[in-house]
């Protein structure tokens, strides 16, 4: 239905409603796809297109159908509508009801977390968790930890523990980071049991934060080690491995943050327009200013680098200091190349432009890079360095830059 188009599809398994977003203000249906009504935004009745272009006035429209005239031109073999069907399938059974609960007290302002689980970095870890007596009589709990081998420095209890009724009681472990993933693991759990079975067991996951480090050389210096960008993300589900191979280096002086990205992709196609070029193929960097001296949850400034209608363009999506987002940056540089299958972006962002006064030798900042890629079809895939952009927009799994003398 063409770039500027997006739809969704809801049925009941007879009747289908294809929900349309429109940028352009009409859209070209496929080829024998018939709607038997189309409504506008507020729910008003539109003519039915003549031949195969809908106009939509509104930029969204409701079109009504069968799902048997619809199915053909959808792709149902998706991750997405493989969890519909567990979530169709489950079957909820009652659990047994326990005097006491387990709580998690992990402090979430001085850990860093995602959905899948609790950051880990560093030499040690605490861990606290608390026992809810929720009863009317006095409990004895019986705290055991399951941990992987070695990772259990120290534990705040010994043997059974009283609890009173209708009270909590604080508990607290130590682990250290370097045992808790061993070799290559990514990922460890934590169980806490009452061995006298007053509560049900919490599990706690906790995530290698094994973020990278990067000096970035002063522009003087002229010379830079490329650092290869090697992760990669599906974002389609037909592009399982990289269609296109990048590096980047990055250089510094007292006005400018230059990142250059040299990328190899013979099928480029960035069509978007600048605040949507990240569906294309496009360079997106974050950058969080370290006003605590570490990374924080919270504020960042994230940008898209693309050649936009034949001219380069720097597209601010949100800003840490507040200023400039939503539209494209004016002090801030990009040059842009594509030859023979290979393109080169030259990224010159200015430090008032992403947050920063007075950078200097030493600082370190947040920072993490993808390079977007389209072969045609919308965005399928990207290379990344550093978490904490395309999924999670989490800056505190940012990488990290140090500024070198």
């Amino acid at each position: 239905m063409g770039i500027h188009t997006l739809f969704r599809a809801f049925s009941d398994g007879k009747e289908c409603v294809l929900a349309l977003l429109s940028r352009s203000g009409s859209v070209t249906l496929p080829e024998n796809l018939k709607p038997e009504a189309v409504y506008d935004i507020d729910g008003r009745p539109l003519p039915l297109p003549a031949g195969r272009t809908l106009a939509v006035p509104n930029k969204i429209a409701y079109l009504t159908l069968p799902e048997s005239r619809l199915r053909k031109f959808l792709q149902m073999d998706t991750r997405a509508m493989e969890l519909c069907e567990v979530a169709r399938r489950h079957q909820p059974r009652q659990r047994p009801v326990r005097p006491a609960v387990f709580q998690n007290r992990i402090d979430i302002n001085e850990n860093f977390h995602r959905l899948s689980g609790y950051l880990v970095a560093g030499e040690k870890m605490t861990f606290r968790f608390s026992v809810h007596n929720l009863s009317d009589r006095p409990l004895v709990i019986r705290p055991e930890l399951t941990a992987p081998a070695g990772s259990v420095l120290s534990v705040g209890w010994q043997g059974v523990q009283k609890i009173a009724p209708k009270s909590e009681k604080m508990f607290e472990v130590v682990l250290s980071p370097a045992r808790l993933f061993p070799g290559k693991e990514q990922m460890a759990k934590v169980v806490v049991r009452d061995a006298n079975g007053n509560a049900a067991p919490l599990t706690v996951r906790l995530l290698n934060w094994n973020f990278e480090r990067l000096d970035v050389v002063p522009m003087e210096k002229k010379q830079a080690k490329w650092q290869e960008v090697t992760a990669w993300k599906p974002w389609a589900s037909t592009v399982k491995e990289p269609n296109i191979r990048a590096k980047f280096r990055t250089f510094w002086n007292r006005e400018f943050l230059r990142i250059e990205v040299e990328v190899t992709d013979p099928e480029f196609h960035q069509p978007y327009p600048a605040q949507e070029a990240w569906q294309g193929d496009s360079i997106q960097l974050g950058i969080q200013h370290y006003t605590k001296g570490r990374p924080m949850h919270k504020g960042a400034t994230e940008v898209t680098a693309a050649e936009v209608n034949g001219k380069p363009v720097i597209y601010c999506h949100l800003s840490q200091n507040g200023k400039g987002a939503n539209a494209p940056l004016r002090k801030s540089k990009l040059e842009f190349r594509n030859e023979n299958g290979r393109q080169l972006y030259r990224i010159d962002l200015d430090w008032s432009e992403i947050g920063f006064d007075n950078p200097a030798p030493g600082e370190r900042l947040g920072f993490s890079l993808l390079v977007n890629s389209n072969a045609g079809a919308g965005r399928c895939g990207l290379l990344y360095w550093g978490e904490g952009i395309a999924v999670s927009k989490q800056p505190a799994e940012y990488n990290q830059l140090r500024l070198a003398k």
